[in-house]
């Protein structure tokens, strides 16, 4: 249910942005030329390198490839009731890639606008950056009001993957770790609890590092997250086509039994 209620903010956001920012800064004609070239084109290939073309190519491709890899999806297919539900799901994923682009475009409307050079929002520039840039759009072109929904679209989107990859840490712990060397008797009810109590602890520390380690940390991790993640590729895929079955208790048992005879 919050998954909706944060799409529903979401595209209310990103539509009304598309709409109103725009018509005041003369359209995206002006926008786009506004926008130095080199911030719209890659980088030529040169003799020496590739330059700007490889990396988008790698990372779009990367990206891709590690799409359906990434903890909060692999949690909400294995948790779908039907394969009917993801294929339903898989229908409307187009529509998440148009809004990432029209989220692209906000970037450039912020160049266009020059609110990173208004006194203003100077003091949030120099604290949080570039990062900034997307907020002080909100605060300078939309009235208070649809500044708190726009903002409460960008709390909630980042807290339900947040939450979503919590639980699914937690579920791997639960059952990889604390079922096989620590509990190995648990009932379903103790292991609901610690897994409740680990996803617990997985979002405080994420609060805790949100807040006490440097901003460029979390764009850097972000990028090596995609390269651990892209890594499980090969073992997933060969998963796919192979058939295996972890030795139960019972099997346990009965080899010790066979090597004694």
């Amino acid at each position: 249910m919050i998954a909706v209620v944060k799409d529903i903010l979401i595209y209310i956001t990103i539509i009304a942005s598309m709409l109103v920012i725009p018509a005041q800064l003369g359209g995206f004609g002006h926008i786009f030329g506004v926008v130095p070239p080199e911030k719209l084109l890659l980088k030529a290939p040169d003799a020496a390198s590739l330059n700007g073309y490889s990396a988008y190519a790698t990372l779009a491709v990367g990206s891709a490839l590690a799409l359906f890899l990434y903890p909060h999806s692999v949690t909400a297919i294995l948790s779908s009731n039907s394969g009917n539900t993801i294929r339903h799901n898989m229908s409307l994923l187009p529509a998440y890639s148009l809004v990432l682009g029209l989220l692209a475009l906000l970037g450039y409307i912020a160049l266009a606008s020059g609110v990173k050079d208004m006194p203003q929002y100077a003091p949030y520039f120099k604290a949080y950056g570039a990062n900034f840039a997307v907020p002080a759009l909100f605060l300078q072109y939309f009235p208070s009001w649809f500044v708190g929904v726009a903002f409460a679209a960008i709390g909630i989107g980042a807290l339900v993957p947040a939450a979503i990859m919590s639980i699914a840490a937690a579920n791997l712990y639960t059952r990889n770790v604390h079922r096989e060397f620590i509990n190995t008797s648990m009932t379903p009810e103790q292991e609901t609890n610690v897994a409740k109590l680990v996803s617990l602890i997985v979002k405080v520390g994420a609060v805790v590092f949100i807040l006490a380690l440097p901003l460029t940390y979390a764009i850097q991790l972000q990028l090596l997250g995609g390269i651990w993640i892209i890594q499980t590729l090969p073992a997933l895929v060969l998963g796919l086509y192979a058939r295996a079955r972890s030795p139960g208790p019972s099997d346990r048992l009965g080899g010790r039994h066979r090597r004694r005879e």
